[in-house]
């Protein structure tokens, strides 16, 4: 990460060889040393938790354990296995659901985005921490590679998750981050389908009709109904029609639950809901995204819409600003603490959510709408790509550059900026670290519009942005 380089000046410039120049020993220069001893156990998923509400995919759930446990008879060396398939499918929810069964089974378990290079290395540095390899204010960069050199020669069981490797250039990631040895386990998740022949693994395809049946209606059932209570056959021909219609993908099924759950309505009212809203005829119609000519189903942009529409137009403002932002760490501190700096500084825009109390306003029909989720102990907020993706397809030009330029002020008004006579302020680290991630999705949404009809516009504050984050 860049906020986290170190001086080169202080080392030799022989390559692989960390020699210090100063008297100051950096950690870098454990490398050539002992690996430190780790802090055990050391489990981190954040910012996800188990879903109470995961149905199916027991035969994945098994082919998963007879791959990645570490006693398995399957695989022998280092074991890895890819999850592939089509956006909302349920990838992350699968590695997560096996991931939180078997957790005891691996001594160290750590959860890393893998859809940016930024990510990985924030997300190894952190477990280096964590393990005891570095301490806080270490780089990034001494902290993955220590933690790789842990995982290569350790000798208790350990999983390894690199979730949304989705990037042109997962392959040169894998290098980087990709622990070399004969020990450990790697579950991957991504939507390129040739990792599962690569890597090993399998294309997870859309849920089986009983199993999108049962999550329909647990997610749709009274607290006070008997579970094993049997439904309808009415009932139960309204429930196949809606997953249908959603294409049996997880996510569809979960936002049709919520719009029947918050309007109280009986199945087959949703499904006149979808009359009223001119639902595209059949179910085989898809649509190619702009850029990576993914499809999607119509009919899950369709019950998104659903929601979307359900939302009053500060909340709709609210969900197309953070769409802006990274989707896997949108933290309420930035949210609620940046839109005051920033209204202080004359951006009135934001003023809708410039305390904790317009931000709830802002944010809870949105958490209960599903398109995001909140960890509460974390404080922080997680949206759906595909979710983020609808966002972008719903705005009209004018929309995304007022959100755009909402979105950027935010994150600038939130950056610490170093003085220049100490550029490399250790104490500012943790700070842009939480941050950085942001400023790369802005980036990457800027440089992404240019070669739209109507290109987001970005003046000397954003360029200051990029500038202060080294981008």
């Amino acid at each position: 990460m860049a906020v986290n380089l170190e001086d080169p000046e202080r080392y030799s410039s022989t390559p692989g060889i960390f020699t210090p120049v100063s008297e100051d020993v950096p950690v870098a220069f454990r490398l050539s040393q002992e690996t430190p001893t780790a802090k055990l156990p050391c489990r981190i998923v954040r910012p996800h938790q188990k879903n109470p509400n995961f149905v199916g995919r027991a035969p994945l759930e098994q082919r998963l354990q007879s791959h990645l446990a570490p006693r398995s008879e399957v695989i022998k060396g280092q074991r890895s296995f890819a999850l592939c398939g089509l956006g909302g499918a349920g990838k992350t929810q699968a590695a997560l659901q096996y991931v939180f069964e078997h957790m005891e089974d691996f001594q160290v378990v750590l959860w890393a985005h893998a859809d940016t290079r930024g990510k990985l290395l924030e997300d190894f540095g952190g477990l280096a921490v964590e393990l005891g390899l570095t301490k806080h204010g270490d780089s990034d960069h001494t902290g993955r590679d220590l933690l790789k050199k842990w995982f290569e020669n350790a000798t208790v069981p350990w999983l390894l998750i690199f979730d949304n490797a989705d990037s042109k250039d997962k392959n040169d990631l894998f290098e980087e981050f990709w622990p070399a040895g004969t020990h450990g386990s790697v579950l991957v998740t991504s939507r390129d389908t040739t990792l599962a022949a690569s890597i090993g693994g399998e294309i997870l395809t859309d849920l089986d009709e009983d199993s999108a049946i049962a999550l329909l209606f647990k997610m749709t059932k009274p607290q006070w109904q008997d579970t094993s209570e049997e439904r309808s056959s009415l009932e139960v021909a309204a429930a196949l029609r809606i997953v249908e219609h959603v294409g049996y993908l997880p996510l569809g099924i979960i936002q049709a639950a919520k719009i029947i759950v918050n309007d109280s309505c009986l199945l087959s009212d949703f499904l006149d809901a979808y009359n009223d809203r001119e639902l595209i005829e059949g179910l085989n119609m898809f649509k190619p995204t702009a850029k990576s000519g993914e499809i999607y189903p119509l009919n899950l942009s369709t019950v998104w819409n659903m929601s979307f529409e359900s939302l009053e137009e500060e909340q709709q403002r609210f969900l197309n600003l953070i769409s802006f932002l990274d989707p896997d760490r949108i933290q309420l501190e930035l949210l609620s603490e940046g839109a005051a700096s920033a209204v202080k500084k004359g951006v009135a825009s934001l003023a809708f959510m410039d305390n904790v109390r317009k931000l709830n306003r802002c944010k809870g029909p949105v958490v209960r709408s599903s398109l995001v989720t909140q960890n509460e102990t974390l404080r922080e907020l997680w949206m759906h790509r595909l979710v983020q993706h609808s966002c972008h397809l719903r705005m009209n030009p004018s929309a995304r550059q007022e959100s755009f330029d909402k979105a950027y002020s935010v994150v600038k008004a939130m950056w610490p900026v170093p003085p220049r006579d100490n550029r490399h302020q250790v104490d500012l680290w943790p700070t842009q670290q939480a941050y950085f991630a942001h400023v790369q999705s802005l980036a990457h949404f800027y440089d992404q519009s240019q070669q739209d009809a109507f290109p987001l516009q970005a003046g000397p504050d954003f360029a200051d942005l990029l500038c202060d984050a080294s981008l």
